[in-house]
């Protein structure tokens, strides 16, 4: 009983600083989530993708990474974990770990990647310790850029919030100062930026597909492409063709929601 008590303390909890969130969202500016902008390509030069999971990136906004790439801009990716989880019990399975990597190389070939960086964490054992933060401040301070795609932090995976961890931890090391684009895999976001990926999908088919292991747990071609960037569509392209829907900030905004969201014991100073 007191464990169920408990339970509902901290979901009511959550629910509270979602609708803070929502607050804080609609005094900045009820049109952007109202009416999102829509864009052929985001425009920034030198971007850089943290992607929890072998997959993420692609799922995610790769769409958006053959755009930037067909713009001629610079795009890395850094892998966190080894995905040796990413079967259907979630078992660690070290050949599955192998497995996902060789699947990501041939993804971020087929997209045109400039830098991957492996980290090989294990599978949802992601923290936002000291390594991982210095690693990953040490990875930005090398590429420098303009903007940053993360998986937006009300994420229910705790891989994908503690992605926002590592990197918000890291701020006064990493020296990081541009827009954080928020992007959505397992929970829907409120987006203010939607990017039109109608006449690059079939390329970010071929990347999914690139992930034999994962297409044969989760359906990611009904569920992602013809769901969730088909829905993206609808406020913005009258539901024809794909997209795929992002929050823009700048980095001092986003850690100012994801405080919220965490309480500001979350993010270390």
């Amino acid at each position: 009983m007191i464990k169920k008590y408990l339970k509902k303390v901290r979901f009511d909890y959550k629910i509270s600083c979602l609708n803070r969130i929502l607050d804080i969202l609609t005094d900045k500016g009820k049109k952007e989530l109202l009416q999102p902008d829509l864009v052929k390509v985001q425009p920034f030069k030198n971007v850089l993708v943290l992607s929890p999971h072998p997959d993420d990136d692609v799922l995610g906004c790769g769409g958006s990474i053959i755009k930037h790439k067909e713009a001629g801009n610079k795009v890395s990716v850094i892998c966190f974990t080894d995905g040796c989880r990413g079967n259907l019990e979630s078992e660690k399975v070290e050949s599955l770990a192998s497995l996902r990597k060789d699947e990501m190389k041939k993804a971020h070939q087929l997209l045109g990647i400039d830098k991957a960086f492996y980290l090989d964490y294990e599978d949802g054992f992601l923290s936002a310790n000291t390594e991982t933060v210095e690693k990953t401040s040490e990875i930005i301070r090398e590429i420098s850029p303009e903007a940053i795609y993360l998986p937006f932090f009300i994420d229910y995976h705790k891989d994908h919030v503690e992605t926002t961890r590592i990197l918000l931890n890291g701020l006064k090391d990493n020296g990081f100062n541009g827009k954080c684009v928020a992007y959505e895999v397992n929970s829907p976001i409120y987006p203010n930026t939607i990017v039109d990926i109608t006449d690059c999908i079939d390329r970010k088919l071929d990347a999914l597909n690139c992930y034999r292991t994962q297409l044969s747990v989760n359906n990611y071609v009904h569920t992602i492409i013809e769901g969730l960037n088909r829905f993206r569509t609808n406020s913005v392209m009258l539901g024809k063709g794909y997209a795929e829907g992002f929050y823009v900030c700048d980095i001092g905004f986003y850690k100012q929601l994801a405080e919220v969201y965490f309480s500001k014991s979350y993010i270390t100073k």
